[in-house]
Parts: structure tokens; sequence; C-alpha cells
């Protein structure tokens, strides 16, 4: 909140990445907007007259007038090398009203490369030139991996495991959380901003239109499931989980519950992992579908769990809590039932990335994973005390 109390900063885009966020004002009577600073996340006011705020790794700092609403000048690096996030945008600095200073150092955590882990710990390197992806997907015979890309607008590219052949989607809106089909022909694709987000299809190999097929302005719905039946998808907004059918063109509910989300089904499509937090900490737990007559939490031997994935071949179901993933043995016959879940893969400075974070190879034997090529220092803050005599000699404000 700005300090005259009639305004707030906030952000708006059509990107998952900070740095390609735009800084506003919003009017809290009239509800409209001023746009302030073009690209940038985590905006402060600072009482010598600056907006301070994040973009690449970096803490820039622009002279600011909140009684106009006007900045002077151009944005100017502060601080080099900041700890923060762009996926999400958060930075890891503040200070004091009386100008002590704050920070971690580190860089940019969601700059990400990606790489395989296997069940013995080592880490395979894919040569793709690390950036800020999001969501990514691999194909059913693993061969290929969509991956959502963060840019000014969000855009889907294919890469080829065997060529290293990278392939834009050529699509005219911004695009997201790809999801393969069953034929790894199309993909189920996300787009628009968070609250009117559209759900559709985009041929993977030809240049065809994106097919929309419906909306929704729940917050953060996105799509995590293409069924085998290759009608039916499922996904998940902060108020539940809901399918799709094309056969009958209408949303049904799954799950009723807030919290939610991030579902998974059995490779039969008779069953379904998602995440609940109907405990008062996330859970995983697996469903019956469509009946729902069977709901089973899994997950409280590891104190909780996120993201899970079912293994298309080996039975398992994968999921993660913190940096250590876990799998669930499933049986079937002759009534479903679960194993104590096995501590997989620990991975060290991996990417968090907004839904789910990793894949898992089709046979269960190795994650796919983003790792951040700027690992933060864990063991030092930095504290710079008189910080806002240095802000001001840095970053002037408007000599008139």
């Amino acid at each position: 909140v700005l300090p005259h109390s009639t305004h707030i900063l906030c952000i708006s885009s059509a990107s998952v990445s900070g740095d390609h966020y735009s800084i506003g004002a919003l009017d809290l009577a009239s509800g409209t907007e001023k746009t302030l600073v073009a690209s940038g996340f985590g905006a402060r006011y600072a009482p010598t007259g600056h907006l301070v705020f994040g973009r690449g790794g970096d803490v820039y700092g622009i002279s600011f007038d909140y009684a106009s609403l006007d900045v002077q000048g151009s944005a100017v690096r502060i601080i080099s090398e900041v700890a923060m996030h762009s996926l999400g945008g958060k930075i890891q600095a503040t200070f004091s009203a009386n100008g002590v200073l704050a920070y971690a150092s580190g860089g940019d955590l969601g700059v990400g490369a990606f790489h395989w882990m296997d069940r013995q710990g080592s880490l395979e390197s894919i040569p793709i030139v690390p950036d800020t992806y999001n969501f990514f997907d691999l194909s059913s015979d693993d061969t290929r991996l969509a991956i959502h890309v963060a840019d000014v607008e969000d855009y889907v590219v294919i890469y080829d495991f065997e060529t290293g052949a990278k392939r834009k989607l050529p699509l005219d809106v911004p695009a997201g959380w790809p999801i393969w089909s069953p034929s790894d022909d199309r993909l189920f694709i996300t787009s628009g901003p968070r609250f009117n987000q559209v759900f559709g299809v985009a041929a993977v190999d030809r240049d065809e239109p994106f097919t929309e097929l419906f909306r929704t302005q729940a917050r953060w719905a996105t799509s995590t499931f293409w069924s085998t039946t290759d009608s039916m998808f499922i996904h998940s907004s902060y108020s539940g989980i809901r399918s799709f059918s094309t056969e009958s063109d209408a949303l049904k509910i799954v799950v009723e519950e807030s919290g939610a989300g991030l579902a998974e089904a059995s490779p039969d499509g008779r069953w379904v992992v998602y995440v609940s937090t109907r405990t008062g900490r996330r859970e995983i737990r697996v469903r019956s579908f469509p009946e729902g007559d069977f709901d089973r939490e899994i997950s409280t031997a590891t104190g909780g769990g996120m993201e899970p994935v079912w293994c298309r071949e080996c039975n398992e179901i994968f999921y993660r809590n913190g940096n250590r993933w876990y799998a669930s043995k499933v049986q079937f016959e002759p009534e479903i039932s679960f194993g104590i879940p096995q501590l997989v893969f620990v991975v060290p400075g991996f990417v968090d990335t907004a839904e789910r974070s990793f894949d898992i190879s089709r046979d269960g034997k190795r994650l796919l994973v983003l790792r951040s090529v700027n690992e933060p220092t864990r063991t030092k803050l930095h504290l710079v005390h008189n910080w806002f005599a240095e802000l001001e000699r840095l970053v002037p404000g408007d000599e008139e």
C-alpha cells in the first residue's frame, strides 16, 4: 500500500516469469491501474521517494512520486546477484523504515537447466540452453519433451531427445502448461491471464491454429491429465478438481474441496491421485473415478506430499516433499492397495515451477527435473546500515 493509502502496487503479466511482469499502481476506489515499470517484480516503496524492485537476479531502483504516480528517469541497478525467484516473483531482500537493508546473494533461482537423475543418484545434463522454464511434460515414449517457456508472452517448445532439435509451436496466443495426448500428436494447452484462462488443443507436428475448448475464471486453473480415452481432461483450481469431456462439452466435479488439485489419473483412467489439504497440510490421496466411493490418503508416513505423478508402466505413484521424491507401489488385485512410500530421489537446487515441477520416465527409473544454475549462499545474510543514503546517491530523484 502506498503512503497515501489510496493506491496499491500491483503486477500484471501474460507470463509466469516476474521478469516480464509490469508493475503498476491500482486505484482502490476506481479499480483503474497505471503502469509504472514495464518489467520487474516484488516492488516496494522506499521513504526516499523510490520504487525498489527485482529483475534478472538484480535489484533496481527508480525515482517515484507517489502523490502524482509519476516515475522519473530510468531504473538503475543498485544491488547485483540477489537471491530471487522469477517464477512467482519472490525476492530475498527487504529493508526497514530506518534504512537497514538485508538480503541474500544468489541471483535468479528460477533459471534452470534440465537433468535426468537415476535411482542411484547419478545426474545427466540435457543439452538444452538454461532459461526460465515452467511446466514440462514427456511424451508417452519419452522421445520428446514439451516445455513451457517464460517470455513476454509465454510459449511452448518441443524438444527431441534423439536429434536435439527444438520446435516452437506457432500459436497466436500465450501458451503454457502443455500436456501430451495419448497419441502424442496434440498438446492440451492453457492460455490467458490468471483469472480468465482458456483451455484448448494444439497440433504438435502441423501448423494449425489453437482450438479453444472451454474457458474458466477459476484462479490458477491448469490442466494436469489427458485420459487414455482421448476425450477427458482433468484440471484443478483453488476450488477443487473438475473433469472435461469433449463428448458432453461440460465440466463435472471430481473433488469439491478448497485446496485440492494437481490431479493425475491411473493408466486405465479408473483412479485419480491428487493433492488434498483437508488435514491442514498437503497430502496425497487416491480416489476412484468417476464414482468417488473410494478415497484414501497414502502420504502420512512421509509427512505429506505434493505434485503426484502416476507412472505409466511401473505401477508406482511418485510425489515430492521438498527436494525429496517418494514412490508408492500400487497393486490392483484382488483390490487396490498401496505400499509404504520409499525415498527414491533427492535433488539439491531443483527449480520449483508452478504446478508440477518434474516428470518421470515411463519405466519409473529416471526423474526429469530442472536444477537452478544459480545456487544461493545459505549461510550468510548481508546487512547494510544507512542504505537509504546509498539509494539516494545511486538513484537521484527529480532535480526540479
